[in-house]
């Protein structure tokens, strides 16, 4: 897929388009950069990637994540535990520096949806900025960037889209260099979360659908899509034997979702991310279902309208690359039984990338259109570009309620009161633990639960907000240096208050190696 050669400037306004990109990621989160530890693994995880005489590196690629805690999810990501370990090693708990790293990543993140952007559409700057915008402003990723326990996710897909990137580039450029870097990123993306496993098929997909023309064989575009996607399923070979070797299998998450209730999630995260509405508790399950397929069914149509509009031979290629890039990860989740609206920062790319390349399309028909149309021998060709006007209409108004939604424009302060609720009981069980003698156990009733009525209620919202549990507060206390061989148990959990509370612990009983500590949350 080569790029058209472009005027002088062009380079220059690629750099302005990734500078503006960033700086609109930057100032979507940039309220992160002052949270305390949010999510429930943070501290975990920071605690179990730290370089000690008993875990050397040795350790990272030899043991599954957290190992040695209550943590039930069974995974291998030794890339995402080194960067824990260099953040642990520069920032030790300073928790803004953990959500420093996490923000860079997720502009290079955008920056790269421009670049790749401009590769997959030769060079179309415009588009490729609206996409980055997109995907930046997409309120589903707020499930993601504020939370320092989900940067295997961002980490995931910045390798990803390194790793095409570099193959698109080596497909146009030659060259045993950028293959190199390609595989290498990619081993890097399935280090970082398994979900990486799904590039060869991406390579595969775009190795057959754009092997020439329509004169060439498909056997020869299948043995062409075989060859390219080769070296990425050598690794991914090795990769799961290696998994299956640590793991003991290929590792499991506990939670288990139907397939029915994933495919519908999987669609609204990305098309109706916040219930703005009040739609999903009043529609039954046949509705929904119906309406998502409704709207994906009018999204693909409208991009297979996008390539007939561009009137060149390869016009489908792109959406249908572009469809195929969507609906992988669904099928990866399908397969596990689990789904997460954290799951979908990699698969906001390419839903961004035919969003942008629908508006694209759409602004150039609407231009391309003059005069009235009248009279019956011309009722069926205006039905036709009424149906267009329609499709369009719908895909603006998805495009404008996608940044409406966006953090850059409205408050999401769950992961900011994780952070704030965290600290509070933190201080307040070090002060208590201070002067208690070694192995005793801690027991702690009233943590909350996330998902509680005024949680819920409250829109717009983070969906997968998590705070501390047992295990999050034996590694504060060991991360702190006030662990003595304590053992903390969680007892009965709270629902949040929905106004205003302060927080306040008392102690219920206490023996010679026993202390039982109540949260007491206090209206103001």
């Amino acid at each position: 897929m080569e790029i058209a050669p472009r005027p002088s400037g062009f380079r220059l306004n690629v750099i302005w388009a990734c500078l503006l990109a960033a700086l609109v990621a930057v100032l979507t989160y940039q309220g992160t950069l002052h949270y305390f530890f949010s999510a429930s693994d943070s501290l975990t995880l920071i605690q179990t990637s730290r370089l000690t005489a008993s875990h050397g590196l040795v350790a990272v690629f030899s043991e599954r994540i957290m190992n040695g805690t209550a943590f039930e999810g069974v995974f291998y990501r030794p890339v995402s535990v080194l960067s824990y370990q260099l953040d642990y090693w520069v920032w030790q708990l300073d928790p803004f520096g953990y959500h420093l790293t996490n923000l860079l990543l997720h502009v290079l993140a955008t920056i790269m949806t421009l670049l790749l952007g401009l590769r997959l559409t030769r060079g179309m700057l415009r588009t490729s900025l609206l996409a980055a915008l997109l995907f930046t402003c997409h309120p589903v990723l707020v499930e993601t960037v504020p939370a320092i326990a989900r940067r295997q996710d961002i980490l995931e897909t910045l390798f990803l889209l390194l790793s095409f990137h570099a193959y698109l580039q080596a497909r146009s450029r030659g060259g045993r260099i950028l293959p190199a870097v390609s595989v290498l990123c990619y081993v890097l993306a399935l280090g970082s979360k398994e979900t990486g496993i799904q590039l060869p098929a991406l390579i595969f997909s775009h190795a057959l659908i754009f092997a020439g023309h329509g004169a060439v064989r498909w056997r020869v575009r299948l043995r062409d899509a075989v060859v390219r996607a080769a070296p990425y399923l050598g690794v991914t070979a090795l990769y799961l034997v290696w998994r299956v070797h640590v793991l003991g299998g290929l590792g499991y998450d506990g939670a288990q979702q139907g397939l029915l209730w994933i495919t519908v999630h999987y669609f609204a995260g990305l098309i109706y991310p916040q219930d703005f509405l009040g739609l999903r508790d009043s529609l039954t399950w046949g509705p929904i279902v119906g309406t998502v397929a409704a709207v994906v069914g009018v999204f693909g149509f409208t991009v297979a309208v996008a390539g007939i509009a561009r009137r060149r031979r390869d016009g489908f290629r792109l959406p249908i690359l572009l469809l195929v890039w969507l609906v992988l990860p669904l099928f990866i989740l399908l397969a596990t039984g689990n789904f997460a609206y954290r799951s979908l920062y990699a698969t906001v790319v390419p839903f961004s990338l035919m969003l942008a390349l629908v508006v694209r399309q759409g602004c150039h028909w609407l231009r391309r259109q003059a005069g009235p149309t009248v009279g019956w021998a011309e009722l069926p060709i205006l039905a036709r570009r009424s149906t267009r006007l329609v499709l369009f209409g719908g895909m603006l108004v998805l495009t404008g309620s996608l940044f409406a939604l966006s953090p850059l424009f409205r408050d999401y302060p769950l992961w900011r009161q994780s952070g704030v609720i965290a600290d509070r009981i933190l201080t307040m069980i070090a002060a208590q633990v201070a002067e208690l003698p070694p192995r005793t156990t801690i027991i702690v009733d009233g943590l909350p639960r996330s998902h509680t009525p005024a949680i819920i209620a409250s829109a717009p919202r983070a969906h997968s907000v998590s705070y501390l549990r047992d295990y999050s507060i034996r590694s504060w206390l060991e991360l702190t240096g006030l662990d003595r061989d304590f053992t903390v148990r969680t007892g009965a959990m709270q629902d949040l208050p929905a106004r205003e509370w302060d927080l306040d612990l008392v102690v219920r009983r206490e023996t010679a190696r026993e202390i039982e500590v109540e949260l007491v949350w206090l209206r103001k």
